[in-house]
Protein backbone atom coordinates (compact mmCIF):
# COMPACT_ATOMS: atom_id res chain seq x y z
CA UNK A 1 0.00 0.00 0.00
CA UNK A 2 1.16 3.55 -1.16
CA UNK A 3 1.74 5.67 1.98
CA UNK A 4 0.39 9.45 1.24
CA UNK A 5 2.74 11.83 2.54
CA UNK A 6 0.64 14.91 4.23
CA UNK A 7 3.02 18.77 3.96
CA UNK A 8 2.14 20.97 6.81
CA UNK A 9 2.19 24.32 5.17
CA UNK A 10 0.51 28.12 6.07
CA UNK A 11 -1.83 29.85 3.29
CA UNK A 12 0.49 32.40 3.22
CA UNK A 13 3.14 29.53 1.41
CA UNK A 14 0.49 27.65 -0.56
CA UNK A 15 -1.09 30.97 -2.16
CA UNK A 16 3.23 31.68 -2.75
CA UNK A 17 3.65 28.31 -4.39
CA UNK A 18 0.57 28.68 -6.34
CA UNK A 19 1.54 32.29 -7.61
CA UNK A 20 5.17 30.94 -8.72
CA UNK A 21 4.12 27.84 -10.01
CA UNK A 22 1.25 29.28 -12.69
CA UNK A 23 3.75 32.35 -13.08
CA UNK A 24 5.94 29.70 -14.51
CA UNK A 25 3.65 28.33 -16.56
CA UNK A 26 2.31 31.51 -18.07
CA UNK A 27 5.66 32.94 -18.94
CA UNK A 28 6.53 30.00 -20.47
CA UNK A 29 3.46 29.61 -22.92
CA UNK A 30 2.45 33.87 -22.84
CA UNK A 31 5.41 35.21 -25.16
CA UNK A 32 4.53 32.12 -27.82
CA UNK A 33 0.99 32.77 -27.90
CA UNK A 34 1.23 36.02 -27.77
CA UNK A 35 4.44 37.38 -29.53
CA UNK A 36 4.89 40.97 -29.69
CA UNK A 37 1.60 42.78 -29.52
CA UNK A 38 0.77 46.46 -30.13
CA UNK A 39 -1.54 48.48 -27.31
CA UNK A 40 -3.15 51.96 -28.11
CA UNK A 41 -4.45 54.23 -25.29
CA UNK A 42 -3.71 57.03 -23.42
CA UNK A 43 -0.18 57.32 -21.38
CA UNK A 44 -0.43 58.49 -17.45
CA UNK A 45 2.60 60.41 -16.70
CA UNK A 46 5.66 58.32 -16.83
CA UNK A 47 7.18 59.01 -13.58
CA UNK A 48 10.90 58.74 -12.73
CA UNK A 49 12.92 55.89 -14.08
CA UNK A 50 13.91 53.27 -11.24
CA UNK A 51 17.36 51.88 -12.43
CA UNK A 52 17.33 51.41 -16.14
CA UNK A 53 13.13 51.31 -15.86
CA UNK A 54 9.74 53.01 -15.17
CA UNK A 55 7.62 50.65 -13.90
CA UNK A 56 4.24 50.25 -13.26
CA UNK A 57 3.08 52.93 -16.09
CA UNK A 58 -0.50 53.24 -17.19
CA UNK A 59 -2.14 52.55 -21.09
CA UNK A 60 -5.44 53.16 -20.43
CA UNK A 61 -8.53 53.81 -23.15
CA UNK A 62 -12.25 53.29 -22.20
CA UNK A 63 -12.50 49.99 -22.12
CA UNK A 64 -9.85 49.31 -19.51
CA UNK A 65 -6.39 49.63 -18.65
CA UNK A 66 -2.75 47.72 -19.06
CA UNK A 67 0.34 48.07 -16.93
CA UNK A 68 3.46 49.00 -18.51
CA UNK A 69 7.63 48.53 -17.81
CA UNK A 70 9.28 50.73 -19.77
CA UNK A 71 12.87 51.11 -20.81
CA UNK A 72 14.61 54.69 -19.27
CA UNK A 73 15.94 55.52 -22.49
CA UNK A 74 12.85 54.76 -24.63
CA UNK A 75 10.99 56.95 -22.43
CA UNK A 76 13.47 59.70 -22.62
CA UNK A 77 14.61 59.56 -26.47
CA UNK A 78 10.70 59.72 -27.31
CA UNK A 79 10.28 62.74 -24.61
CA UNK A 80 7.14 60.62 -23.47
CA UNK A 81 4.68 62.97 -21.40
CA UNK A 82 1.42 61.98 -19.55
CA UNK A 83 -1.71 62.65 -21.43
CA UNK A 84 -0.85 61.54 -24.66
CA UNK A 85 -2.10 59.00 -27.08
CA UNK A 86 0.74 56.00 -27.89
CA UNK A 87 1.08 52.90 -29.50
CA UNK A 88 3.45 50.33 -27.04
CA UNK A 89 4.80 47.59 -28.59
CA UNK A 90 6.34 44.68 -26.52
CA UNK A 91 6.22 41.24 -24.80
CA UNK A 92 3.32 40.19 -22.02
CA UNK A 93 5.06 39.57 -19.18
CA UNK A 94 3.80 37.75 -16.07
CA UNK A 95 4.64 39.50 -12.33
CA UNK A 96 3.56 38.91 -8.82
CA UNK A 97 1.51 41.29 -7.38
CA UNK A 98 -0.42 41.11 -3.84
CA UNK A 99 -0.64 38.00 -1.70
CA UNK A 100 -1.67 35.21 -4.44
CA UNK A 101 -2.30 37.22 -7.37
CA UNK A 102 -0.72 37.30 -10.94
CA UNK A 103 -0.22 40.37 -12.70
CA UNK A 104 0.07 41.11 -16.76
CA UNK A 105 2.74 43.66 -17.69
CA UNK A 106 3.66 44.91 -21.22
CA UNK A 107 7.16 44.80 -21.54
CA UNK A 108 8.04 48.01 -23.91
CA UNK A 109 9.94 47.19 -27.12
CA UNK A 110 8.80 50.62 -28.63
CA UNK A 111 6.66 53.14 -28.21
CA UNK A 112 5.58 56.00 -30.49
CA UNK A 113 3.07 58.96 -30.37
CA UNK A 114 -0.22 58.91 -32.01
CA UNK A 115 -3.09 60.60 -33.05
CA UNK A 116 -5.68 59.83 -30.14
CA UNK A 117 -8.49 57.62 -30.91
CA UNK A 118 -11.52 58.97 -32.89
CA UNK A 119 -13.83 59.94 -30.72
CA UNK A 120 -17.68 59.03 -32.11
CA UNK A 121 -19.16 61.66 -29.93
CA UNK A 122 -16.33 64.29 -29.79
CA UNK A 123 -16.59 64.49 -26.39
CA UNK A 124 -13.58 62.53 -25.01
CA UNK A 125 -10.09 63.70 -23.74
CA UNK A 126 -9.55 65.45 -20.37
CA UNK A 127 -11.56 68.86 -19.85
CA UNK A 128 -9.77 71.87 -18.98
CA UNK A 129 -10.20 74.95 -16.03
CA UNK A 130 -11.07 76.60 -18.96
CA UNK A 131 -13.40 74.39 -20.82
CA UNK A 132 -14.72 74.51 -17.04
CA UNK A 133 -15.16 78.03 -16.61
CA UNK A 134 -17.35 78.53 -19.45
CA UNK A 135 -19.45 75.63 -18.60
CA UNK A 136 -22.73 76.51 -16.69
CA UNK A 137 -22.83 74.83 -13.35
CA UNK A 138 -26.05 75.05 -11.60
CA UNK A 139 -25.97 74.89 -7.89
CA UNK A 140 -28.40 72.60 -6.33
CA UNK A 141 -30.07 72.90 -2.21
CA UNK A 142 -30.17 69.53 -0.28
CA UNK A 143 -33.96 68.24 -1.47
CA UNK A 144 -36.77 68.19 0.77
CA UNK A 145 -39.75 66.37 0.19
CA UNK A 146 -42.73 64.62 2.12
CA UNK A 147 -41.34 61.32 0.69
CA UNK A 148 -38.78 58.85 0.91
CA UNK A 149 -35.69 60.49 -0.47
CA UNK A 150 -34.36 58.75 -3.81
CA UNK A 151 -30.69 58.47 -3.26
CA UNK A 152 -29.06 56.56 -6.61
CA UNK A 153 -25.04 55.45 -5.70
CA UNK A 154 -22.86 55.11 -8.50
CA UNK A 155 -20.10 52.37 -8.03
CA UNK A 156 -17.42 50.20 -8.91
CA UNK A 157 -19.07 46.82 -10.12
CA UNK A 158 -15.80 45.22 -8.33
CA UNK A 159 -16.68 42.79 -5.90
CA UNK A 160 -13.79 43.17 -3.65
CA UNK A 161 -14.88 47.37 -3.35
CA UNK A 162 -15.65 47.54 0.22
CA UNK A 163 -16.20 51.26 -0.48
CA UNK A 164 -20.02 51.13 -1.27
CA UNK A 165 -20.84 48.85 2.47
CA UNK A 166 -18.97 52.05 3.82
CA UNK A 167 -21.18 54.26 2.34
CA UNK A 168 -23.90 52.19 2.95
CA UNK A 169 -24.06 51.74 6.24
CA UNK A 170 -24.26 55.64 7.04
CA UNK A 171 -27.07 55.14 4.15
CA UNK A 172 -28.55 52.19 6.04
CA UNK A 173 -29.13 54.30 9.05
CA UNK A 174 -32.05 56.44 7.35
CA UNK A 175 -34.16 53.51 7.01
CA UNK A 176 -37.18 53.83 5.57
CA UNK A 177 -36.75 57.87 4.90
CA UNK A 178 -34.20 56.81 1.68
CA UNK A 179 -34.96 54.64 -1.07
CA UNK A 180 -31.39 53.29 -2.08
CA UNK A 181 -30.71 52.27 -6.02
CA UNK A 182 -27.06 51.12 -6.30
CA UNK A 183 -25.54 51.66 -9.91
CA UNK A 184 -22.43 49.37 -10.36
CA UNK A 185 -20.42 50.35 -13.01
CA UNK A 186 -16.81 50.47 -14.61
CA UNK A 187 -14.76 52.80 -12.91
CA UNK A 188 -11.85 52.75 -14.98
CA UNK A 189 -14.61 53.52 -18.57
CA UNK A 190 -15.24 57.27 -18.51
CA UNK A 191 -18.24 56.83 -21.37
CA UNK A 192 -19.53 54.15 -18.94
CA UNK A 193 -19.73 56.20 -16.11
CA UNK A 194 -20.94 59.62 -17.89
CA UNK A 195 -23.83 57.23 -19.28
CA UNK A 196 -24.84 56.04 -15.74
CA UNK A 197 -25.14 59.76 -14.29
CA UNK A 198 -27.69 60.43 -17.32
CA UNK A 199 -29.69 57.63 -16.18
CA UNK A 200 -29.46 57.98 -12.55
CA UNK A 201 -33.11 59.49 -11.40
CA UNK A 202 -32.61 59.85 -7.66
CA UNK A 203 -33.26 62.95 -5.83
CA UNK A 204 -29.23 63.01 -4.47
CA UNK A 205 -26.60 61.51 -6.75
CA UNK A 206 -24.02 59.69 -5.18
CA UNK A 207 -20.56 59.22 -7.15
CA UNK A 208 -18.09 56.94 -4.86
CA UNK A 209 -14.63 54.79 -5.33
CA UNK A 210 -12.10 54.16 -3.15
CA UNK A 211 -8.43 54.97 -2.99
CA UNK A 212 -6.26 53.68 -5.65
CA UNK A 213 -3.04 55.31 -7.83
CA UNK A 214 -3.33 59.03 -9.53
CA UNK A 215 -3.88 57.51 -12.85
CA UNK A 216 -7.26 55.68 -11.62
CA UNK A 217 -8.78 59.16 -10.85
CA UNK A 218 -7.89 60.62 -14.41
CA UNK A 219 -11.06 58.98 -15.51
CA UNK A 220 -12.91 61.70 -13.18
CA UNK A 221 -10.95 64.29 -15.52
CA UNK A 222 -12.31 63.08 -18.74
CA UNK A 223 -15.47 65.84 -20.86
CA UNK A 224 -18.04 63.36 -20.81
CA UNK A 225 -18.00 62.30 -17.12
CA UNK A 226 -17.59 65.96 -16.01
CA UNK A 227 -19.91 67.33 -18.72
CA UNK A 228 -22.85 64.80 -17.43
CA UNK A 229 -22.06 65.67 -13.54
CA UNK A 230 -22.30 69.40 -14.48
CA UNK A 231 -25.72 69.09 -16.15
CA UNK A 232 -27.33 66.68 -13.74
CA UNK A 233 -30.30 68.25 -12.05
CA UNK A 234 -29.84 66.53 -8.33
CA UNK A 235 -28.17 67.33 -5.34
CA UNK A 236 -24.96 65.58 -5.85
CA UNK A 237 -22.16 64.48 -3.63
CA UNK A 238 -18.63 62.88 -4.36
CA UNK A 239 -16.74 60.44 -2.43
CA UNK A 240 -13.69 59.53 -4.69
CA UNK A 241 -10.38 58.03 -3.23
CA UNK A 242 -8.70 59.42 0.22
CA UNK A 243 -8.38 63.17 1.49
CA UNK A 244 -5.31 63.09 -1.13
CA UNK A 245 -7.35 62.57 -4.17
CA UNK A 246 -9.31 65.60 -6.71
CA UNK A 247 -10.55 65.64 -9.21
CA UNK A 248 -12.11 68.37 -11.47
CA UNK A 249 -14.97 66.69 -10.57
CA UNK A 250 -14.93 68.92 -6.90
CA UNK A 251 -15.72 71.81 -8.93
CA UNK A 252 -18.93 70.67 -10.12
CA UNK A 253 -20.32 68.84 -7.17
CA UNK A 254 -22.76 70.04 -4.81
CA UNK A 255 -20.57 68.58 -1.87
CA UNK A 256 -17.26 66.81 -2.00
CA UNK A 257 -16.05 64.10 0.39
CA UNK A 258 -12.92 63.57 1.29
CA UNK A 259 -13.91 59.55 1.32
CA UNK A 260 -16.98 57.53 0.51
CA UNK A 261 -18.14 56.40 3.88
CA UNK A 262 -18.13 60.62 4.41
CA UNK A 263 -20.21 60.87 1.47
CA UNK A 264 -22.24 58.50 3.00
CA UNK A 265 -22.51 60.05 6.37
CA UNK A 266 -23.11 63.69 4.94
CA UNK A 267 -26.06 62.74 3.57
CA UNK A 268 -27.82 60.99 6.73
CA UNK A 269 -26.84 64.01 8.74
CA UNK A 270 -28.24 66.21 5.74
CA UNK A 271 -31.53 64.58 6.12
CA UNK A 272 -31.78 64.21 9.99
CA UNK A 273 -31.13 68.12 10.06
CA UNK A 274 -34.14 68.62 7.75
CA UNK A 275 -36.21 66.12 9.84
CA UNK A 276 -35.16 68.09 12.97
CA UNK A 277 -36.04 71.20 10.92
CA UNK A 278 -39.44 70.00 10.11
CA UNK A 279 -39.91 68.58 13.91
CA UNK A 280 -39.21 71.96 15.02
CA UNK A 281 -41.67 74.17 13.33
CA UNK A 282 -44.39 71.30 13.76
CA UNK A 283 -43.82 71.70 17.65
CA UNK A 284 -44.26 75.64 17.17
CA UNK A 285 -47.10 75.38 14.74
CA UNK A 286 -48.87 73.08 17.75
CA UNK A 287 -47.26 75.64 20.51
CA UNK A 288 -49.06 78.38 18.78
CA UNK A 289 -52.36 77.00 17.87
CA UNK A 290 -54.13 78.33 21.25
CA UNK A 291 -52.17 81.22 21.21
CA UNK A 292 -53.84 82.02 17.29
CA UNK A 293 -57.42 80.85 19.06
CA UNK A 294 -57.59 83.51 22.19
CA UNK A 295 -56.66 85.95 19.32
CA UNK A 296 -59.00 85.05 17.69
CA UNK A 297 -61.66 84.94 20.34
CA UNK A 298 -60.65 87.73 21.38
CA UNK A 299 -61.49 89.34 17.48
CA UNK A 300 -64.75 87.77 18.05
CA UNK A 301 -66.26 89.03 21.18
CA UNK A 302 -64.27 92.26 21.50
CA UNK A 303 -66.79 94.41 19.93
CA UNK A 304 -69.56 92.65 21.64
CA UNK A 305 -68.13 93.32 24.67
CA UNK A 306 -67.48 97.01 23.90
CA UNK A 307 -71.12 97.13 22.95
CA UNK A 308 -72.39 95.48 26.52
CA UNK A 309 -69.93 97.79 28.67
CA UNK A 310 -71.56 101.10 26.04
CA UNK A 311 -75.42 99.83 26.91
CA UNK A 312 -74.63 99.30 30.64
CA UNK A 313 -72.93 102.90 31.19
CA UNK A 314 -75.72 105.00 28.75
CA UNK A 315 -78.44 103.40 30.82
CA UNK A 316 -76.76 104.44 33.80
CA UNK A 317 -76.23 108.11 32.54
CA UNK A 318 -80.09 108.23 31.49
CA UNK A 319 -81.36 106.54 34.95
Amino acid sequence: MQTLTITDISPATLNQLVTVRAGQVLAERLPDLAGLVRVAGHLAEPGRARGAWHYGVRLSDDGGRVIVDMPATLVSSRRLKGGEWVLVTGMIRVRSGQPGTLELRLEASDVETAEAQPDPAGAGGRMTLDAIKRTRILRYPFPVTDRPLRISIIQSSSLQAQVAQDCMAEIEKLGRLAQVKQIPVNMLEPATIAAAIEQANGDILMLIRGGGDAADFEVFDDQRVVSALAGKRAYRVIGLGHSGNTTLLDLVADYTARTPAQAGMHVREAVEQVLRQWQERKRLKETAQPIRAAFAFARVWKPLAAGVVFGATLGALLA
